[in-house]
């Protein structure tokens, strides 16, 4: 999990969010200014948006024994039922690069988990990777390159970490998908970058409703394939991936 100082703080209630849905409590890398909490990394130095996501990213992708790795920011609010779809999910098949457990409306609002286009991906929030590939995103060289959509030279201010995955991804010929409706609820009415999450405002949220079994509102094709709907906008096109497997894996949150 990342964090970064908040006029209105909302680690606390992530935290105890995770801890609803039973999930193993995250390292937490945080930048300087940050309230001492958890299992925290605190940083002396602004390592700024995309840098501390490698940071997290690393150390979930290098952790011991774990064979996927759930990236978290620190406003989210998780449904308290998603280790029940994660297991479902688990084993990816080979094509899949991530799955953001976390969606804005603007993907639509027709239940499944659906593959988006790499390009404009908007929400890195909440995501499940497979540390193999987890890995190569880290290594891959735009990770050390990137700049943010409208570059900076300052890497402590470079920003856009949904956008580099994104593209990363796609050099990496791997999907991306995102699970409909949102099990995860974006609950930061301000950014940690001191701006106005200005999106919300145009495309409403379309989340899962927590008293419910998260299962029961997501169509999982016998939970063995991703379905295929195409919905729009445009960029959202369904392509077809089959999850087989024997075992669900370890998880490793960070």
């Amino acid at each position: 999990m990342t964090t970064a100082p908040r006029a209105v703080p909302t680690i606390k209630k992530s935290l105890e969010s995770v801890s609803r849905a039973a999930l193993p409590a995250p390292t937490i890398f945080a930048e300087p200014g940050c309230e001492l909490i958890g299992n925290m990394a605190l940083f002396h130095e602004k390592q700024g948006v995309w840098q501390n996501w490698k940071n997290a990213a690393s150390f979930g992708a290098y952790s011991e024994g774990a064979t996927y790795v759930l990236t978290m920011q620190d406003d989210i609010d998780i449904h308290p039922g998603i280790i029940d779809l994660i297991e479902k999910l688990i084993p990816f098949h080979p094509s899949v690069g991530a799955v953001s457990l976390y969606a804005s409306s603007l993907y639509g609002v027709i239940p499944g988990i659906h593959k988006v286009r790499t390009s404009g991906f908007w929400g890195s929030l909440c995501m499940l990777f497979e540390v193999s590939v987890l890995r190569d995103i880290i290594n891959n060289p735009l990770a050390g390159t990137w700049k943010g959509i409208n570059p900076t030279p300052i890497p402590s201010e470079v920003i856009d970490d949904d956008q580099a995955i994104a593209k990363i991804l796609r050099r990496l010929n791997k999907s991306l998908y995102v699970v409909v409706p949102s099990p995860v609820k974006h609950t930061g009415s301000v950014s940690s970058i001191k701006k106005p999450h200005a999106t919300r405002k145009l495309y409403p949220e379309h989340y899962s409703n927590f008293n419910v079994p998260i299962l029961d509102q997501i169509p999982l094709a016998d939970f063995q394939e991703i379905t295929t709907n195409e919905q729009t906008p445009s960029w959202l096109v369904g392509t077809s991936a089959t999850l087989k497997g024997e075992s669900n894996g370890t998880l490793q949150a960070s």
